[in-house]
């Protein structure tokens, strides 16, 4: 991580194992640190509805609030089981998607033959391996309860995704004669295509995911 920081574009000495490695990495601590921002906005709701029905049930009595607390809070345990699930692997997933989308793309429009599966791993990792140290902030801002600043955080990342993304897709040498600025569009566009399909597929199955699990 230390060589990342220093290097981030250089890929001539990544190790054999650092992709995948990276991966996991960076897709655990970002889907973790979605659901403590999501936590910490839950937790902020349910305090003022429970200020609210203090109030109601000061002035019209408790009549049934005894029986409905229970269902309430296994129903809010089921959504917190579910949230956290859901938010891992749809980090996996949506990473996965930056990284699938930018090796098609580096393959079909300037036919690298050096791009492999493993080095777009490995590529995206490196150019997002500044986004950890953000994410276990925002992971431990959003445990405290804080939402805005880590929600800040959290956008800086993505943003930072985008970039690498779009890193990943330029190349250093290609086979390809056309004009480099036509390249780069016909690259911009084939790679905003193929996230648009992959995280609409994703968003598709994290809606049945979730819906599974809470009901």
């Amino acid at each position: 991580m230390l060589n990342a920081w220093r290097r981030l574009a250089d890929m001539t000495d990544y190790g054999k194992h650092n992709a995948w490695l990276n991966y996991i990495f960076l897709s655990f601590f970002t889907g973790l640190a979605f659901f403590t921002i999501l936590s910490a906005i839950g937790r902020k709701m349910v305090n003022t509805l429970e200020s609210t029905a203090s109030v109601f049930s000061s002035i019209f009595g408790s009549f049934g609030s005894n029986d409905y607390s229970p269902s309430v809070s296994s129903h809010a345990s089921s959504i917190g089981f579910a949230a956290f699930f859901a938010s891992i692997l749809a980090a996996f997933l949506f990473i996965f998607a930056f990284i699938l989308a930018g090796f098609i793309t580096r393959k079909a429009i300037f036919r690298d033959p050096a791009t492999t599966f493993l080095i777009s791993f490995d590529r995206f990792g490196r150019l997002t391996s500044l986004a950890l140290p953000v994410l276990l902030v925002t992971i431990l801002l959003g445990a405290i309860g804080l939402v805005v600043f880590p929600s800040f955080l959290f956008n800086i990342v993505c943003t930072l995704f985008a970039i690498a993304n779009l890193f990943t897709i330029v190349p250093v040498t290609t086979a390809w004669k056309a004009d480099k600025f036509y390249q780069m569009i016909l690259a911009a566009l084939l790679n905003g295509v193929i996230l648009s399909i992959l995280f609409a597929i994703i968003s598709t199955i994290m809606s049945s995911f979730i819906i599974g699990l809470l009901f």
